[in-house]
């Protein structure tokens, strides 16, 4: 084997271990998203266990969009809101 080969070969190798390292990766984090999002999901229903679906997917998608780390804080304003709403009725 040529001196040219052996490193075509290593450079062809190198590619193939990148590509899987970033597969791998986009695998690990659309599940590490998923959980998050789970995660979320409950959260929410632990302090406002009347939500809605529809509601609980714009109050998670919303928190995705800010950063997850407002999410019990949000839902704690919405909790809130809730309570003004049904102590006006």
């Amino acid at each position: 084997m040529s001196d040219v080969s052996v490193r075509q070969q290593q450079v062809q190798n190198l590619k193939t271990r990148f590509k899987d390292a970033i597969q791998k990766y986009a695998e690990v984090e659309k599940d590490n998203r998923a959980k998050n999002r789970a995660k979320m999901e409950r959260q929410v229903r632990i302090v406002y266990p009347e939500m809605s679906y529809e509601e609980l997917q714009g109050v998670v998608r919303q928190a995705e969009q800010e950063g997850g780390s407002a999410l019990f804080a949000q839902a704690v304003s919405l909790l809130f809101c809730c309570f003004a709403r049904l102590s006006t009725h």
